[in-house]
This record gives C-alpha cells, sequence and structure tokens, in this order.
C-alpha cells in the first residue's frame, strides 16, 4: 500500500459524499497514546476543519456547489465524556499565595506570581488575556482591567478587592513607565520591560504548586475556578459569561465544576411541605 502524500499536497476537491463519510467513520475509531478512543468534540474539530478545506476549494471553483454540498454533508459526531480539569480549592490557594510571598530568593518575583495567579481566579480571564494585559489599562480606582481577548474583541473585567491588593503590591514594584501589566523579573530582582509568555503561565504556576505542595492544576483551571465559585455564590450565569468573554451561556455553563453536594444542597433550599406542614395547615 502506497504512504499517503502530506495533507498539504492531497487532492481534497476531490473528495466525493462517500469518501467524506468514510474519514468521518475512520475518525470515530481512532485512539489516543493511551488507546482510548478520540472524544466526539476532538472528532468534531477534524470535522469542521475537513469542511473548511471543502468550502475553501468550492470558492477557488475547484468544486462544483453540488459535488461541494454533498461531500461537506457530514453529520457532527454525538456524544458526551466526562469534563476534564478541576477547580482549585481555596486552601490551595492560601498555600500557593503563602508560597509566593516567602519566596526570600527573589521577593519580587513571588509577588509578581502571587499577583498574577490571584488576578486569574479572581477574574476568569485566559492566560494570553493576562500576560497582554497593560499597566495603563489598570485602573486601580475602580479595580477594572481592559483586555483584548478572543476574536480580538475587548472587554472589561472587574477585580475583587482582595485581588487588587495583590495586584498593587506588584504595581509598587514595576517601573513609571508604560508597558505590559506582568512582566519577567531578572534573578537580582530586577524587572524587565517585555511581557512574560503565555507559557511563562504554566511554570509560575506548576512551580508554586510544587513549593506549596499542593496537586498541580492548569491556568484553564482557575477559569474553572472562578465561574464555578462565582455561580455558587448567586452569581449570574450571563454576567459570568461577560466576565469570561465567553461568546454563548452554554460554553459558560461547561465550566462549572461544582460537585453534586452543592446541587443537593440547592436542591434542599426548595419549598416543598411535608405531610406534618399540609396537617398542621388544616388543623
Amino acid at each position: 500500500m502506497r504512504p499517503l502524500p502530506p495533507p498539504e499536497r492531497l487532492a481534497w476537491w476531490r473528495l466525493r459524499f462517500e469518501h467524506t463519510q468514510a474519514i468521518r467513520a475512520a475518525l470515530r475509531e481512532e485512539t489516543t497514546p493511551k488507546g482510548e478512543r478520540w472524544s466526539p468534540a476532538y472528532v468534531n474539530q477534524h470535522l469542521v476543519a475537513l469542511r473548511c478545506v471543502l468550502r475553501f476549494s468550492r470558492r477557488h471553483q475547484l468544486m462544483t456547489a453540488d459535488d461541494f454540498e454533498a461531500a461537506a454533508d457530514v453529520a457532527p459526531v454525538r456524544g458526551h465524556r466526562e469534563q476534564t480539569g478541576r477547580a482549585v480549592g481555596e486552601d490551595e490557594i492560601d498555600k500557593i499565595l503563602r508560597a509566593c510571598l516567602t519566596d526570600d530568593d527573589n521577593p519580587a518575583r513571588g509577588i509578581r506570581d502571587a499577583a498574577l495567579i490571584a488576578l486569574m481566579h479572581a477574574t476568569g480571564i485566559r492566560r494570553e488575556e493576562a500576560v497582554q494585559a497593560l499597566r495603563a489599562h489598570y485602573d486601580a480606582a475602580l479595580r477594572t482591567l481592559r483586555i483584548v481577548g478572543k476574536g480580538n474583541k475587548e472587554r472589561t473585567v472587574y477585580v475583587h478587592r482582595r485581588a487588587a491588593e495583590w495586584i498593587n503590591a506588584w504595581l509598587a514594584l514595576l517601573p513609571a513607565k508604560p508597558g505590559p501589566l506582568f512582566r519577567p523579573v531578572h534573578w537580582s530582582g530586577n524587572v524587565q520591560a517585555r511581557a512574560l509568555k503565555p507559557s511563562s503561565v504554566n511554570y509560575i504556576i506548576t512551580v508554586r504548586c510544587a513549593e506549596a505542595r499542593v496537586a498541580v492544576f492548569t491556568p484553564h483551571d482557575l477559569r474553572r475556578t472562578f465561574i464555578s465559585g462565582y455561580l455558587a455564590v448567586g452569581g449570574d450565569i450571563v454576567l459570568a459569561q461577560r466576565q469570561a468573554g465567553h461568546a454563548s451561556v452554554a460554553t459558560t455553563a461547561g465550566y462549572d465544576r461544582r460537585s453534586d453536594a452543592v446541587l443537593q444542597e440547592t436542591v434542599e433550599l426548595l419549598y416543598l411541605p411535608t405531610p406534618a406542614d399540609v396537617h398542621a395547615l388544616a388543623a
């Protein structure tokens, strides 16, 4: 059997209905390195990419409209997988911030890490949004931060007053000149002018988790933690969507990591009279 050419050399415009259906069937049989079937969401990502390639071929007149419509008529794969990620516990946040604050080797770096983690925990912003944030866009008086998120969409997030104290402590160490909000700190303690890289956020969290002796979590878990916590205290999901910068409420709901115990406690708050209550009312 001849090996397939690389994707950029395939004649995608020659695909027809039977070919794309075979591709869909093959994707459903793909497995991860651990031997598990690809999740429905991951298969559907590939199907979306396939439709995009077909659409590109149609726009460049490499396919007829009928051939494109038939080939692109690929139904998404249905199914469900348990949610990934987790919410970070309050005790874990306490330990991590304590580890940052007791960094005797580089106190400035410790304050920066604490401010970064506190901001992400209290606002639910993405790691890319955090490292791209500008000092000039943070209003300490109003405790707001203007950021640019996915799709080049600008929004304003509101910072918890306690998180603002960590940010203000970090701002006190920054030069007066404008620039990125979060910057690398040299081993000597000098704050550099450039912005942190997104990968640096992962490294910071991993190191601080090890120092605090808590289970490692990802920057996106802080995002899940914010949404779960906001909803747990009675926050409106539409407002959580606005703060998180999601395109739809359904996406925001997918970040909820509250346990079933919270659901049970909430159900218990609903009103329903017992038999004894009904008898008492009738008496």
